[in-house]
Formats: structure tokens, sequence, C-alpha cells
């Protein structure tokens, strides 16, 4: 079953591709407007036995297997979890799991497709690959994958699903037929927040920047807890603590937290620059006040170094000191003592 916004797209991409599927498919777009779930949906309608119109079964061998995990006819790729760090080891990002997240999908796990591709489909049907996120294919693995895009096994479909495509090899990106997923239509993703049981739905979307899985971590708690922690300690620089916020934000993962950041320069650049908040919808005042006294070079620089902070922040040798550093840069962008913090 796909998300409602995603109705008129299966439509048009079935009506466009059926019996006619090319061996690899990249399928693109935003991060959190569902595309896993889209390609994971089209996987199990390829592999059902009994297609009905333009949807699967459902009740057919292939689609239970499919449902179950266990189909012989479909491999997933992905990056998969490490083991705890041991000591002396760089401190993982996850607060309290046991596994750290890998970040690439390698050469092993491509290798491993072989013998699943040498056999000939169970059921008369496709052998389907599912790579997610193919960006996390490193170099040796994205070379192995690609000698077996330029010579695929009779009936091998390769579905690819990328947020960052610039990130893949050109080689890779050249044998894949490219498929982009459009954001969701606002209203179609906010009725359906709305259905998930998420108030204000329309502030959860903006913040999400349109993608309303993202959106949907509104249902958590403590990710609008730590959200607004942070809007607090953002909205009064001057007279910010940077190593007491620090300590009470070291609970926020630090990637989501300059993620946070990023959001917040744009929309107090853009409010300077034309009048518009895109991403802070529930503090508007605060970004308004804000961004006149904001130093417009200095913002512009942090805006820079925050794209290599998004990448260390997936490993800081110290959050806590990675944190502070973020806060004290963004202090720096206001020059006046006399600005009032928001009640």
């Amino acid at each position: 079953m796909i998300y409602p916004w995603q109705e008129n797209f299966w439509k048009e991409l079935l009506d466009r591709l059926e019996d006619r599927w090319p061996h690899g498919l990249l399928f693109k777009g935003r991060e959190g407007i569902g595309k896993l779930h889209f390609v994971r949906a089209l996987a199990r309608y390829l592999l059902c036995e009994h297609r009905c119109g333009r949807k699967a079964c459902g009740t057919c061998a292939g689609c239970h297997w499919f449902d179950q995990g266990s189909h012989p006819d479909f491999r997933a790729l992905e990056p998969e979890a490490e083991p705890p760090a041991e000591e002396g080891e760089e401190p993982r990002l996850v607060r309290g799991g046991s596994r750290r997240p890998k970040r690439h999908i390698t050469i092993d796990q491509v290798r491993s497709l072989d013998g699943f591709l040498e056999v000939s489909a169970h059921r008369r049907g496709y052998k389907l690959v599912l790579i997610h996120p193919a960006e996390a294919l490193n170099a040796s693995a994205a070379n192995a994958l690609l000698k077996t895009l330029e010579e695929p096994p009779p009936n091998a479909l390769f579905f690819l699903v990328s947020h960052r495509p610039k990130q893949l090899p050109a080689t890779v990106l050249s044998r894949c037929m490219q498929v982009h997923l459009p954001v969701p239509d606002w209203a179609a993703a906010a009725s359906w927040l709305q259905d998930q049981g998420i108030s204000e739905p329309a502030v959860w979307l903006a913040e999400a920047g349109g993608a309303p899985l993202r959106a949907a971590r509104a249902k958590d708690e403590a990710y609008r807890a730590q959200r607004a922690e942070l809007i607090r300690v953002l909205s009064q620089p001057t007279a910010m603590q940077a190593a007491l916020e620090a300590e009470r934000l070291d609970r926020i993962d630090p990637l989501q937290l300059v993620e946070w950041l990023q959001k917040w320069l744009y929309d107090l650049v853009m409010w300077e620059a034309a009048g518009v908040v895109r991403y802070n919808q529930d503090a508007v005042a605060g970004i308004q006040r804000l961004a006149p006294a904001a130093d417009r070079l200095k913002a512009a620089e942090l805006v820079l170094s925050l794209s290599t902070a998004h990448r260390l922040a997936r490993h800081p040798l110290n959050a806590r000191s990675f944190i502070e550093d973020l806060l004290l840069a963004y202090r720096s962008l206001f020059e006046r003592d006399d600005l009032n913090p928001i009640n």
C-alpha cells in the first residue's frame, strides 16, 4: 500500500513502464517523501503472482513471502549495523543504542548478490535487488555493482533509492533510468499528518521542508521538546552561556542539531532578504526580531561552515564541545546587547 500522495505517480509510472522495465532504475527525491516505501510497494507488485489491476493481490505466495521478508527472488542491500564501540574507538552517535549505524554498503554485500543472481527466479518472474540509500555504496561496491549493471542477468531488476544522487558515480547514473519522485502536494501531506494525530500539521510540514515522513517525527514528544529547547537557546543569543547550554543540549543527536541550526539560519537570512520564514513558522516573531541584528557576512560564512559540521556530526570526537563551538559561532553573529529574550 502506498501513501495517498503517491497514487497518481504510481499510475503514471506503471502506464509508462509496464512490461518494459529497464534493468536499472534510480528513484531519487527529497528525503522523507516515502521513496523507499514506494519502491518496496513496486517490488511487491512486480513479484506478485496474481496482480489485480495496478495492485498486488496480497494473497498469493509471492505477496506472503515478501511481507514476511523471505521472498526468494528479492534482496535488499542497506548499510548494516556495526557492533558497539570498543574502548579506544570513536564514540557512537546513537544515544543508549547497542549498535552503531554503518555508513557504507560494502563490496562484500554487493558480491553476495552473485549467487542470488546466478540462480533462475523461483517463480519464473523477476529477480529484484533493492539498494538503499544508493549513495551509501562505497567506491569498491559501486564498481562491483557497475559490472553487473553493464551485463545484467536476464529478468534481473536493480532498484536504487537515493536522497543525494549527485554523490553516485557518473558511470552508475548513466546505466540507470532516473525516476524523480515529486514533493507531495502540501494539502494531501498535511491531511495525512492530521490523520496520524499530529496537531498543527502545517507547522511541522514546514519544519520538515514539505517531507511528510520527516514531519511525522512530531509525534515524538522528545523530538518536539528537544527542538523547543534549541529554539529557546537560539532566540537569546546575547544571553547565551554556551558551555552551560551545550551541556543541556548534549542529549540531542549532533546531526539533528546541525540540521535545525541550518534551518534557523536559513530563515534568519531569508527574512532579512525577502521577508520569508520557510521552516520555523512557529517562531516567526523570534526570527523577525533577530534577523536585523545578525551580521550578514558572518551568517553566510556560518551557513557554509555548517556543511562541514554536518559531516563531522556523524562521528564527533566530543559531542559537547562540538555543540559548544556551534553555539559560540552562532552567538558571534550578534553584536547588539539590547535584544530582549522571547518569553
